[in-house]
């Protein structure tokens, strides 16, 4: 089809970054629907620079169709680029979404190569907070719903809905904070 090599195979450098740096080489697949912000009241320092990037929840357990999802996400994207974005550890995992431009309008404002995976990692890596109890989950949801008004980031995450219709969206996180 073209130079991007298949799923599989397009995990191995990703694996073999995270192994370097000591993070856990198993991955989750996480979509919108799995991912709320947090507000963070103590500053971490982001490529030298003093930042309040929200925190991100992880609602466990994370859904068992997320890998095959986000498999065809990637087989869907393969023709105009391909993103997978590391954003966090959670638990012995990373997650990890996978993103492609919607058009070739999108492609080539977003720099992607038609012949090779891009991956990203979310500064700062740091551990999700893991939320399993739903009620949790729903009251947590507040500030994020808050945050999402003025709309960040998160919102450029595929969302389980849109990657299931065989949509993609028009951008992605690349080291968003």
């Amino acid at each position: 089809m073209d130079g991007i090599p298949p799923f599989k195979e397009a995990l191995v450098p990703l694996r073999d970054s995270l192994a370097r740096d000591g993070d856990p080489t198993h991955i989750s697949w996480v979509f919108r629907e799995d991912l709320q912000l947090i507000g963070r009241r103590q500053p971490v320092i982001v490529d030298g620079w003093e930042t309040f990037p929200p925190r991100i929840a992880i609602r466990a357990p994370l859904r068992e169709s997320n890998e095959q999802l986000a498999h065809e996400l990637f087989e869907r994207a393969r023709g105009l680029g391909v993103e997978i974005c590391s954003l966090c550890r959670f638990g012995s995992t990373t997650a990890c979404y996978v993103w492609g431009p919607e058009d070739a309008g999108a492609q080539q404002a977003m720099m992607m190569w038609t012949d090779k995976v891009k991956y990203a990692r979310r500064l700062p890596f740091e551990d999700a907070v893991r939320v399993e109890s739903p009620v949790a989950w729903a009251l947590r949801k507040l500030p994020t719903v808050l945050m999402r008004r003025r709309g960040t980031w998160l919102d450029l995450i595929p969302s389980r809905r849109e990657a299931e219709a065989g949509r993609r969206l028009a951008g992605p996180v690349t080291g968003a904070a």
